[in-house]
């Protein structure tokens, strides 16, 4: 079990991007911003919202439309309860043909 606001931030949104990267679509996107940096560059800078870039070769609504559907799957549901997390509210500040950001 996870505790701690950052500590549950951080596991969300490894479990989304674990769950995003299944399927034929891992390609068409990018992760960005303060998740990559800390994710894949072991940067100590945190993130509370994660920044998608979708690539020229897929229209914007695919990437919105598969989070969309995966913030409201059961498997994401099921994988964040095995962490002792619940999901709350989802926003989506910033939706624009380049950068979409939950």
């Amino acid at each position: 079990m996870v505790s701690g606001d950052r500590q549950v931030v951080e596991v969300f949104h490894l479990s989304v991007l674990r769950l995003l990267m299944v399927g034929a679509d891992q390609a068409r996107f990018a992760l960005k911003g303060g998740c990559n940096l800390r994710f894949f560059f072991k940067s100590v800078r945190y993130s509370e919202d994660m920044d998608l870039d979708a690539a020229q070769s897929i229209e914007t609504h695919v990437l919105k439309d598969k989070m969309n559907r995966l913030l409201a799957s059961a498997t994401l549901g099921n994988a964040l309860r095995a962490s002792g997390i619940q999901l709350g509210a989802v926003s989506a500040p910033k939706q624009t043909d380049t950068t979409q950001r939950w």
